[in-house]
């Protein structure tokens, strides 16, 4: 999947198949719709392309949506890369775009710029100066300039989730609700980041550990997690570990970060690029009395997360 700049789009890239939206999450909704798109490209053999925006425009607008993103750019590149896609156009949100009218974007972005054959979006899809750009106009506009043809995709419904959607997906991460955010998102939650240089506290008790920030994510509920791990420079590595996100109360520590404990691994991986795999919440993270019983109740947090990863092996096979 190549990456395009809006001022430099190569000619194989014009009169494709086009989805836009966020698609903050990837989730089983978004994925509907780019695979509506790709079906549509391949019974058309045109190419599939892509539009989403950076920063997010709530994030944009909206100051204290900082931890906010469920996929940040990097992460939600990978996902889209990997359902397919053929161009990925990243529009910068700036203040000079927010106040581009809805007619705007249509006629010298998606006619003149891009000459978008098809577009594709989802239901509640809205653009354009204070959102007036809806899937009604985008549909009045097909049918009456006859520039391109456009499709909305229906909502998305599974038993027994109330709503597909990125917020509630937040929602459970928040809570600390890593299934009912997996049926949403069709996948277990992850993330990317570099591991830094920590105080060297987990290795005095014991427990080494791999310290990310994480930030750029969305707000994960404080506690022990049992996790899968990649090494991003060679994704034949997989290993299991347990890792604890929040602000290390019994060390009067503010800034939260994510600490992970790897099991049978010994390597120097500082500064290295990882993804962390959220598989299920052990227990919320609390304040202890004293180290002793910190690094009992962290043994005791192993054992749980071996006898998860033990079932889930045995399971599998």
């Amino acid at each position: 999947m190549e990456l395009i700049n809006l001022n430099q789009i190569p000619k194989s890239a014009l009169h494709s198949i086009v989805a836009i939206g966020n698609f903050d999450g990837v989730h089983l909704g978004h994925r509907k719709v780019i695979n509506k798109a790709k079906k549509i490209s391949n019974a058309q053999k045109k190419k599939l392309s892509i539009i989403t925006f950076e920063p997010h425009p709530k994030c944009f607008f909206k100051k204290e949506f900082k931890k906010f993103r469920i996929t940040p750019f990097r992460k939600k590149f990978e996902e889209i890369k990997n359902l397919g896609v053929n161009y990925y156009f990243n529009f910068k949100f700036t203040q000079n775009f927010s106040k581009m009218s809805a007619e705007e974007f249509i006629e010298d972005i998606l006619i003149k710029k891009m000459k978008v054959s098809y577009l594709i979006t989802g239901f509640d899809f809205v653009f354009g100066h204070k959102q007036s750009g809806t899937v009604e106009l985008l549909n009045k506009y097909s049918v009456k300039h006859n520039k391109f043809n456009f499709i909305s995709v229906k909502e998305f419904k599974k038993q027994n989730v109330r709503n597909v959607s990125s917020s509630e997906i937040r929602t459970f991460l928040k809570e600390g609700d890593l299934k009912k955010a997996k049926q949403i998102l069709g996948r277990d939650w992850s993330i990317i980041s570099r591991v830094m240089r920590g105080k060297g506290i987990g290795k005095d008790l014991g427990f080494p550990t791999a310290n990310l920030f994480i930030n750029n994510y969305c707000e994960l509920k404080y506690g022990v997690y049992a996790v899968e791990i990649n090494l991003k420079n060679n994704l034949n590595n997989c290993f299991f570990g347990i890792a604890n996100y929040g602000i290390k109360p019994t060390f009067s520590k503010s800034e939260p970060v994510l600490e992970i404990h790897f099991f049978d691994f010994d390597k120097n991986i500082y500064s290295e690029l990882i993804e962390v795999t959220f598989k299920f919440f052990i227990r919320e993270e609390r304040k202890f009395e004293n180290i002793e019983q910190l690094k009992s109740q962290i043994s005791k947090d192993i054992i749980n997360c071996k006898k998860y990863f033990n079932e889930k092996s045995f399971t599998n096979n």
